[in-house]
């Protein structure tokens, strides 16, 4: 926004379509620039469609509509920051990337907290501060409010893993101060009550029920009877040492109507041993794949493209067998180059072609 701009001047109709126009880099520095700034832009009647704000890398994303939608969005991007000065190194507010705050006083804070807590102690306070912020700013709610958090633990077998999790609230409103702390230590302390580090490694099938998506090698100790407890959606194991009776297990599972939320799995062997399809398809009724029902590829795993350069050729069903269940769903079983079972249940029936 020029400086040249009297917006003041203005009536406040015209006042409020300029600021309307603004991006997001321009609201800030306007909100910033006086409190009578900050009231005319809090009028404005924008609406906070998104915010994400993620612990790990104190850093928030809001997504920014006003009504009507004759406007562009703006996003407004708050970042917690260290800068030198002559007194020291001090954290600092940055909100995209132009106004900067200092925010030192949150480090002296967690600096009296026990030096473990002290990471989290400082995601907390970015939090409670980003929703301060955005509701002073908007004086609305926020119609999906989500936070990111993350940990990582030893476990047994998979030794130390990430663990994620994404917690959202629906037309989210922050009207007290208590409630705001108190959901702040739930999101910010969330791993360190439920997995405390002290208790060392945790079993094997917690790992499995808190990752949606587990890619990972050097799972010679998986177990069929560990991956029957896998409760979330995909996973793709290498180096196992499972054969085909445990294939053949994992499908009977599914097919008895176990594992409702699995997307995928693909698990790659260790030897070079040959599997034997018969072995694993033995006692189902199999149907060649149809090209005409389903497009070539399994398409309700997005994540194994991102993360899987040979995703491709692995979720390729072309030369893969069909099972149909009772109710109706069904799962394509391949074989791929030998050694790699790939096991895809479809979440919909599919007419006959």
């Amino acid at each position: 926004m020029s400086s040249n701009i009297k917006l003041f001047r203005f009536l406040y109709l015209v006042q409020e379509e300029i600021v309307r126009e603004m991006d997001g880099r321009e609201l800030i520095n306007l909100y910033f620039l006086s409190a009578r700034a900050k009231l005319l832009i809090s009028g404005c009647r924008f609406r906070n469609v998104h915010t994400v704000i993620e612990c790990e890398r104190l850093k928030c994303t809001s997504k920014i509509q006003c009504r009507p939608r004759l406007h562009p969005d703006k996003e407004i991007i708050i970042e917690m920051v260290t800068m030198d000065s002559p007194e020291g190194t001090k954290s600092a507010m940055k909100f995209n990337g132009s106004v900067t705050i200092e925010a030192s006083v949150i480090d002296r804070e967690a600096e009296r907290q026990p030096e473990e807590m002290r990471k989290l102690f400082r995601q907390k306070k970015f939090g409670e501060t980003c929703n301060l912020f955005l509701k002073n700013m908007f004086r609305s709610s926020i119609e999906n409010f989500a936070v990111h958090v993350s940990c990582k633990r030893n476990f047994d077998i998979f030794g130390e893993r990430q663990l994620k999790a994404a917690f959202e609230q629906h037309n989210f409103v922050c009207d007290d101060l208590a409630d705001l702390e108190e959901m702040w230590d739930h999101y910010a302390f969330y791993y360190s009550k439920k997995f405390p580090i002290e208790n060392g490694s945790f079993p094997a099938s917690i790992f499995l029920n808190k990752v949606r998506l587990i890619l990972t090698g050097a799972c010679q100790g998986v177990t069929t009877e560990l991956l029957l407890q896998f409760n979330q959606t995909t996973a793709f194991l290498r180096d196992t040492n499972l054969n085909g009776n445990d294939f053949h297990l994992l499908i009977r599972n599914w097919y008895e109507g176990g594992q409702p939320n699995l997307n995928a799995l693909i698990l790659w062997q260790e030897t070079p041993d040959s599997i034997d399809p018969a072995t694993v398809l033995q006692d189902f009724e199999i149907h060649s794949y149809n090209e005409q029902q389903r497009a070539r590829h399994y398409f309700l795993a997005p994540e194994i493209e991102k993360c899987c350069t040979s995703s491709e050729r692995i979720l390729d069903c072309k030369n893969g067998f069909d099972i149909l269940r009772q109710d109706g769903k069904r799962c394509t079983v391949r074989i791929w180059r030998e050694t790699v079972f790939c096991f895809y249940v479809w979440h919909q029936n599919f007419p006959s072609a």
